[in-house]
């Protein structure tokens, strides 16, 4: 496992994990090297449906973006990394989508504030993205106001358009991306939550096969305690926004009730979104794409979850955001 030049590829900044599944000790030294640059950032997790998004009539498509138009928003101005599943399909591209118009905005102020100062170099906070090198280490961005956007899938389902290999294109908004392991969608999963893990500052969640593991976890817990004396770091927070969704959006939402992620799932996009508002708002609910013991997982950790319809304001969407960071602290 190492890091390899995508010299072939689209231009970006990508972090190939080698090997099989399931993740390992290599793949997370590789992931914090890559990313503890990025330890004093906030984080939203974004999960939805791809194919089943396709079906969403334009009405609802429309609220959808909004939501995720401010959502974007809402992650620059906070210092929050977005991460989702890389693809340029559904609920990936929409993001994508949200995060390129700040992008634009954002080069159009430059260039005018460029203008008026006569100055011809590019002061862009956007800065271009570039193949990796030998160095073994992505090209970091530690530029405050940079747009953070990482899509993790597994790179064997990827299709690039300088290869004949069938697969689901990236969505080239995104300014990082993990490739993963796996021959499925949903085998990526893990690796989203790792990275979480290392973000917020929780190294080894899977790995504790040995005690030089711990003691490296210990030395890890032990700086990012010291770290969080800072007073940048009290509003530390992550979340997870849920729109519509299949069976990989379900494991996708149990993998965060099961570490105590705070979501915001969006009720009327349908999917196992609005399945999930049914199971947990009526008992009496089943659903053929739920089993019994799921449905009681969910009802269980419903307190985690933050039911926002799509049609509601994004005053009223602030309001939730508001409640469930104060609630995750």
């Amino acid at each position: 496992m190492s890091i390899v030049e995508v010299s072939k590829k689209p231009p970006l900044n990508a972090l190939l994990l080698k090997g099989k599944r399931p993740l390992n000790v290599g793949h997370t030294n590789l992931l914090f090297e890559n990313f503890n640059d990025y330890l004093n950032k906030n984080l939203i997790l974004s999960f939805g449906g791809a194919g089943g998004f396709k079906k969403i009539s334009n009405e609802k498509r429309q609220h959808i973006i909004n939501i995720f138009d401010y959502i974007a928003n809402f992650a620059v101005n906070n210092n929050a990394i977005v991460c989702d599943g890389g693809t340029n399909a559904g609920v990936m591209k929409i993001m994508g989508d949200a995060l390129d118009k700040i992008k634009f905005q954002k080069n159009n102020i430059d260039n005018n504030n460029n203008n008026n100062n006569n100055n011809n170099n590019n002061n862009s906070v956007l800065k271009k993205r570039k193949n990796l090198t030998s160095s073994n280490n992505m090209e970091h961005i530690n530029n405050e106001n940079q747009i953070i956007h990482i899509g993790i899938c597994p790179y064997n389902l990827i299709k690039f358009k300088s290869n004949k290999l069938k697969g689901t294109p990236i969505n080239k908004s995104h300014s990082h991306f993990i490739f993963t392991p796996g021959a499925n969608w949903g085998d990526e999963t893990m690796y989203i939550y790792q990275f979480s893990n290392i973000i917020m500052g929780y190294k080894n969640d899977y790995l504790k096969n040995s005690e030089e593991e711990e003691e490296e976890e210990d030395e890890f817990n032990h700086e990012n305690d010291n770290n969080n004396n800072n007073d940048a770091l009290i509003y530390k927070f992550q979340f997870g926004i849920v729109c519509n969704g299949g069976k990989i959006t379900k494991k996708e939402v149990a993998f965060s009730l099961e570490r105590n992620i705070h979501l915001i799932i969006l009720k009327g996009s349908e999917g196992v979104s609005d399945t999930l508002y049914k199971i947990t708002t009526d008992e009496s609910y089943t659903s053929p794409f739920f089993n019994k013991y799921e449905s009681s997982f969910f009802r269980k950790q419903s307190k985690y979850l933050h039911f926002f319809d799509i049609t509601n304001s994004t005053e009223e969407l602030q309001v939730v955001i508001d409640s469930l960071i104060h609630q995750s602290n």
